[in-house]
């Protein structure tokens, strides 16, 4: 009979550590928050923050010599969340179905499910523990709260043409710029032209005024109300830009000329609706 000692497993908001069958679970750790995460991760703090990170929870599973690392970093919220998971995520990792979304290797697992972002790791080269950390993962993603669903605006952009795996949720400096912030950026390839899509999902009509007019001063383009509809301008740097806005939302395209635009209506339809 395999013994477990639990040495602590607590349950403390959304953060959880379940029991693990032969497994002792060691949550002699602190608490790290916005104001001391440097003290863990250093400078990778920083991009933490920028996605409005509110606290980290970190335990050991420990079996005999052998031991698995647990680090849950909780966000302000889901979208937060998902976005720093892909700060870290590339298209070609192996993606295993936990959460809203994880990949792994041998040695870890990385996840997301509502406001966590969970990493799971083991310098073990035993098999045995290597093992562990699949089902270790599903337990500690069902003891945590929040969606496991893709946020509401990818899941209805269309598949086609799109890279898979590859969105990313920028909190600022969207396309370079320092007045364009919190969108999805999502790639394409679609009728022999690759373009990327700068989805902002939910802003107030006058964010978004402020951050067109922004830009609008920034490219040097006279002449056009910021409330319109669509708008067409050459950015220096990265060249043709289309927006779209509509209600709380708002879509970029770049790299799109004007007379391919009409490949944009069913990606606008699926953002804004029309």
């Amino acid at each position: 009979m395999v013994l477990l000692v639990a040495l602590s497993v607590p349950t403390l908001g959304e953060t959880s550590f379940p029991e693990m069958e032969g497994f002792e679970i060691d949550t002699n750790y602190d608490t790290y928050n916005a104001e001391t995460l440097w003290e863990y991760i250093n400078g990778a703090s920083e991009v933490f923050l920028m996605y409005e990170f509110d606290e980290l929870r970190i335990a050991d599973y420990l079996k005999g010599d052998e031991s698995i690392n647990v680090e849950i970093y909780v966000h302000r919220n889901p979208e937060m969340a998902f976005g720093m998971y892909t700060k870290e995520r590339q298209p070609t990792y192996n993606f295993v179905d936990i959460g809203v979304q994880g990949h792994q290797s041998q040695t870890q697992i990385y996840f997301v499910k509502g406001r966590s972002y969970v990493k799971i790791m083991t310098s073990s080269p035993s098999d045995e523990i290597r093992g562990s950390l699949l089902p270790l993962a599903e337990k500690i993603a069902a003891s945590l709260e929040g969606p496991s669903e893709m946020p509401d605006i990818l899941s209805a952009l269309p598949e086609e043409g799109r890279r898979i795996n590859g969105e990313v949720f920028l909190t600022e400096s969207v396309m370079g710029h320092p007045f364009l912030e919190n969108a999805f950026k999502v790639h394409y390839n679609l009728q022999g032209e690759e373009f990327d899509v700068f989805v902002f999902p939910s802003v107030s009509k006058e964010h978004r005024e402020e951050m067109l007019k922004s830009y609008l001063e920034w490219a040097e383009v006279e002449g056009v109300d910021p409330s319109s509809e669509e708008i067409f301008l050459e950015d220096k740097y990265i060249g043709p830009v289309y927006i779209r806005q509509e209600g709380s939302r708002m879509v970029f395209f770049n790299g799109l000329s004007e007379d391919s635009l009409e490949i944009t209506s069913g990606i606008s339809k699926a953002v804004l609706g029309k």
